[in-house]
């Protein structure tokens, strides 16, 4: 019995001194750390606190058949605008600074109330291969449009190019719309030339 019980005894002190060795070899390889362990460590604190090294982080939504509705108070009117493309890149941008969110529109047609009369309203309709907005910014920007001045019955914004003969046409290199207070429209390299419609 004396014997059984030194048998069991000695398995357990073994067990024991087993683990110990274990615990000890793990401690020293795995959770201690060198002096290579060290210099790598340092190198990615110095790179994290470097602005020049901070990655940009994009999200990016490709989108078709896009349209936009935008209204706005002016001159104690309330005044509507859509902007329509064909296809867009929506992208969100995270830098040092903060969010940016941009849509890059390709195949950009538009149209806006420029005024509302008694029964009518001023309308500029515009055509552009391409657009940008900016959400930030509630800018809009196009360049090499194609412009179109209507007078129309009614105040309610057509949902597709008016049908009837335009008062001006015309074209511009950059268009600018802003809707910060109103619509706030500008133009480099503007022509516009009157149809002699009314």
């Amino acid at each position: 019995m004396t014997g059984k019980i030194l048998k069991i005894i000695f398995g357990n002190l073994l067990f024991i001194a087993c683990m110990a060795g274990l615990g000890v070899y793990i401690y020293f390889f795995v959770f201690t750390t060198g002096s290579q362990d060290r210099e790598e460590y340092q190198k990615l604190l110095e790179m994290s606190g470097r602005k020049d090294s901070i990655a940009l982080q994009k999200s990016q939504q490709n989108r078709r058949g896009v349209r936009k509705d935008v209204f706005v108070d002016r001159d104690n009117q309330r005044l509507h605008m859509w902007i329509k493309s064909e296809r867009s890149q929506l992208n969100l941008a995270r830098t040092d600074t903060g969010q940016e969110v941009v849509e890059h529109m390709q195949g950009v047609l538009s149209l806006m109330q420029e005024s509302l009369q008694s029964s009518t309203q001023t309308l500029l309709f515009l055509d552009a291969d391409s657009g940008t907005y900016y959400y930030h910014r509630n800018l809009f920007e196009t360049d090499k449009v194609r412009l179109t001045r209507f007078v129309s019955n009614g105040h309610d914004l057509p949902d597709a190019k008016p049908k009837g003969s335009p008062v001006m046409t015309g074209s511009a290199g950059l268009a600018l719309f802003s809707f910060q207070e109103g619509f706030e429209f500008s133009a480099k390299s503007l022509r516009m030339q009157s149809t002699g419609k009314k």
